[in-house]
């Protein structure tokens, strides 16, 4: 039993015979007989050097016309705006956030005030009668107080807005 071992190309056309012994062992064995085309990789690697090199040409053209682009937008810019003295200003004229130049300083300030806030008296609403008070403070108030009734659906608001006298858990805060 012979098993011919050799590639047969479908849809391909006439297979031309080797023309040596060595092309036929090396068909037998199943390896290809012929070999590289040189020229064909030659005109491969020239086309893509070719290919590369115009783009690289064509992305420094394009970069020198921005270049000469913005130098012509800059001297168009200089003499339509007005001196820089002019342009000064007390006030800025947006109200969005400012560049933060210490920011180790306003985050040293921002946790003074929160200790302040969360460690000191103060009054919150003076007409109101809301105190704000340490918060260990009002952790002892609440323990020994407890916490005031709360009618079902009535809000914080709304309990608030009932009391004739400003109270803090039922005990008037005027003497």
């Amino acid at each position: 039993m012979d098993i011919d071992t050799r590639p047969t190309p479908q849809n391909a056309g006439p297979v031309e015979p080797p023309a040596d012994d060595a092309q036929r062992a090396a068909l037998q064995l199943g390896h290809e007989a012929t070999d590289v085309s040189v020229k064909g990789l030659f005109i491969f690697a020239g086309s893509l050097l070719a290919i590369l090199l115009a783009v690289l040409v064509g992305v420094s053209v394009l970069f020198k016309g921005y270049g000469v682009l913005d130098r012509l937008l800059d001297k168009r810019r200089a003499r339509s705006e007005p001196g820089a003295s002019s342009l000064v200003r007390v006030q800025p004229d947006y109200q969005g956030p400012l560049l933060q130049i210490l920011p180790e300083q306003d985050l040293h300030r921002m946790q003074q005030a929160n200790a302040r806030d969360l460690h000191g008296y103060a009054w919150e609403d003076r007409n109101k009668g809301i105190v704000r008070v340490p918060i260990d403070r009002a952790m002892e108030l609440v323990a020994a107080r407890g916490l005031p009734p709360v009618s079902p659906g009535v809000t914080v608001e709304q309990m608030q807005s009932q009391r004739a006298d400003p109270q803090v858990y039922g005990q008037s805060l005027r003497p």
